[in-house]
């Protein structure tokens, strides 16, 4: 009757509403991987420029922060 189609509309959208969560979080740990490889590749860069002397201690700090916060994206 009445409550079993409610019911089964209710099911529908949880089941909806759920894969919707599994494809947007797929994305978002995606995007936290780019971010990671990223933030590694500006990394090396710094470290680069500071071993070739055009580049500061602060851009070495400021890639490894960025890139510690990366990690930490991944994680969450």
């Amino acid at each position: 009757g009445f409550e079993q189609q409610a019911l089964a509309r209710r099911l529908e959208t949880l089941t909806t509403a759920a894969y919707l969560n599994c494809v947007n979080g797929k994305g978002l740990i995606e995007s936290a991987e780019v971010g990671a490889q990223q933030a590694e590749l500006a990394l090396r860069i710094a470290l680069g420029r500071y071993q070739s002397g055009v580049g500061t201690d602060l851009d070495v700090v400021t890639a490894q922060v960025a890139l510690q916060s990366a990690k930490s994206a991944q994680v969450q």
